[in-house]
């Protein structure tokens, strides 16, 4: 994971698995981006959702199910690199 606000506020390490997401069964990022789609959109907030779009990705790929993803009725939908994943996937 690249270096950052995000990284340091989550304190994750380099390289990071879906698991270092997840605290207790929480879902560590979702704070973040339920904040960036509610109109916090800085850079500490947009890297949360990058991060959230990985992990959805990962998600999908393993077979498993999503993470709650509040987001997808919203904002995401706007979102041309989310719209063309979701298409060729």
């Amino acid at each position: 994971m690249k270096g950052g606000q995000l990284k340091s506020t989550l304190q994750l390490p380099d390289y990071v698995s879906v698991n270092d997401l997840f605290l207790a069964g929480d879902y560590r990022l979702k704070q973040y981006v339920e904040e960036y789609y509610h109109g916090a959109q800085d850079g500490f907030h947009q890297d949360a959702v990058e991060l959230d779009e990985k992990v959805q990705l990962i998600m999908e790929l393993r077979g498993g199910a999503r993470v709650d993803d509040y987001s997808r009725a919203s904002s995401r939908s706007t979102n041309s690199r989310a719209a063309t994943r979701r298409k060729t996937a």
